[in-house]
């Protein structure tokens, strides 16, 4: 979606996620830590997980903050509020994208004086009716996108492919 200025961000580029992944990349510097040896000492399997964290591309689960707290000694629940804030933009975002691909029917947009979360109920109410058809044209997508694609041949139609999790469906 390309943006047009004076438009509000949305997706992987919501500051809160850029400010927590900038407060882990800070704990784990301060520390002089790599990625995998802080995969390491945190218990993980991979350290691709984290760098997708820093980066704030995605948002981490709540134990793995647990974690990084009681591990770099921050503050309880300081890296816990920087994911709720995070969480919280991210899933407006989100509504807002629905909102401006389906609209707000006249019937639903908040008459002046009314409390704002009475909007909001509605506008969620709307988008949750717009939700069967947004997903029922993301699966048409996905299933013409792989009918799209080569048939498998050798080792990997068999499932045999070299790379774990390869086959995987998810």
């Amino acid at each position: 979606m390309v943006r047009k200025a004076g438009e509000t961000p949305r997706g992987n580029d919501l500051g809160s996620a850029l400010v927590l992944g900038a407060a882990l990349y800070q704990c784990r510097l301060e520390q002089g830590l790599s990625l995998r040896s802080l995969a390491r000492r945190l218990g993980l399997g991979s350290h691709s997980g984290l760098l997708d964290y820093e980066r704030g591309h995605r948002i981490p689960p709540e134990y793995l903050l647990i974690a990084y707290e009681r591990e770099f000694g921050t503050a309880a629940g300081h890296l816990r509020g920087l994911r709720a804030r995070a969480l919280r933009e991210r899933a407006e975002a989100l509504v807002g994208d629905l909102i401006d691909r389906y609209g707000v029917p006249p019937a639903v947009a908040r008459a002046p004086g009314t409390p704002p979360l009475v909007g909001l109920v509605s506008r969620l109410a709307h988008t949750l009716h717009a939700l069967p058809s947004c997903m029922a044209s993301a699966v048409t997508e996905a299933w013409q996108t792989s009918a799209e694609r080569p048939p498998r041949r050798g080792a990997e139609a068999e499932g045999q492919s070299g790379s774990p999790g390869a086959n995987k469906v998810w």
